[in-house]
């Protein structure tokens, strides 16, 4: 009997498996709710600023560089490194602090390993969720158009994305030999089949069933885990299934020196063609600017590093969202 896991989006009759955010706690009961923000990366971060207020601290922030303060004891960030120091002892943690357009994010590996060293007392977990009854999934009015079907291959983990052009909401049934995964009111015009023989994953088939699709995931070897998300703009489903961790080290090539070595590097300019992006008050355009800073960046690249650089654009023309990020994947 497969287990079944709840999509991101709610879903009819149940609450969802993995609630969407933490319950941060202290001795004297509930602080508030700590939201869950999902990244493209697959992790789960939250708010450096929200967490600060619930505990009532301070957050500041100095170039690359931030502090949270609580009652004395401090933690210090860097911008996109997973090491950090709390209370005066270094800590790594398995992802990196982020900073996006919703501002500081930490990962969610903080509140397990460092928020009681910075602030005793106080803990952050995801409430139960308890399942009221057999879980349905949310129906909408129209049928969503289906935009694409992608994979990508990585030493630890095989992932599967389905890109649709509106929300929707998701059922997951993973098993020893398929995982399965249901797509509420997905339209899908013709079977599509993706070969992947990657030692993990043999293909994935997706396929109308009814008011539905249906993500058929077919495994040609052991998988350790499975993990879910759905990401915005454009709306997508993502599936992470990770090897057993001595299969993820004999996959991996390496050197000499046991570390992976980096072949290729893409660059993204931004802007371009009828986006201008910011103007200057000289009428400088950050299309232009952003451009000229990318190929200098990538010849540098080339020639220093001896490492491949791949252009998003390298002449000013407007390439839309989802085309550079296929492009980078």
């Amino acid at each position: 009997m497969c287990a079944v896991l709840m999509g991101a989006i709610p879903v009819e009759g149940a609450t969802p498996a993995r609630p969407a955010s933490f319950e941060v706690k202290g001795r004297a009961g509930s602080l508030g709710q700590l939201p869950v923000v999902s990244l493209d990366d697959g992790g789960s971060y939250v708010s450096a600023e929200r967490l600060a207020s619930l505990l009532k601290g301070s957050w500041s922030v100095k170039g690359p560089r931030a502090t949270l303060t609580v009652s004395r004891r401090t933690a210090q960030f860097t911008r996109d490194q997973a090491r950090l120091t709390v209370a005066g002892e270094a800590l790594t943690l398995e992802a990196p602090a982020r900073v996006t357009s919703k501002g500081w994010l930490l990962p969610e590996g903080f509140l397990a390993k460092g928020l009681g060293k910075l602030a005793p007392g106080i803990t952050a977990a995801r409430p139960m969720a308890a399942v009221e009854s057999r879980p349905r999934l949310k129906r909408v009015n129209t049928s969503v158009p289906f935009e694409e079907l992608r994979y990508r291959s990585y030493p630890s983990f095989t992932r599967i994305v389905v890109e649709a052009g509106a929300e929707l909401s998701y059922l997951v049934a993973p098993g020893q030999k398929e995982i399965r995964v249901r797509l509420s009111s997905l339209a899908v015009p013709a079977l599509r089949v993706e070969g992947i023989d990657d030692g993990l994953v043999k293909e994935v088939r997706l396929e109308s069933t009814g008011p539905d699709a249906l993500l058929k995931i077919v495994l040609e070897g052991r998988a350790a885990d499975v993990k879910t998300a759905s990401l915005q703009d454009p709306f997508r489903v993502v599936v992470d299934i990770y090897r057993p961790k001595e299969s993820a080290s004999q996959g991996a090539p390496k050197t000499n020196g046991g570390v992976t070595p980096l072949q290729l590097i893409v660059m993204d300019a931004g802007h371009g063609g009828h986006d201008s992006g910011a103007v200057g008050p000289t009428g400088v355009m950050e299309k232009d600017v952003v451009l000229d800073v990318t190929r200098r960046a990538a010849r540098m690249v080339e020639e220093g590093l001896g490492i491949k650089v791949a252009l998003s654009r390298s002449t000013d023309v407007f390439v839309p969202l989802r085309e550079r990020t296929n492009f980078a994947n």
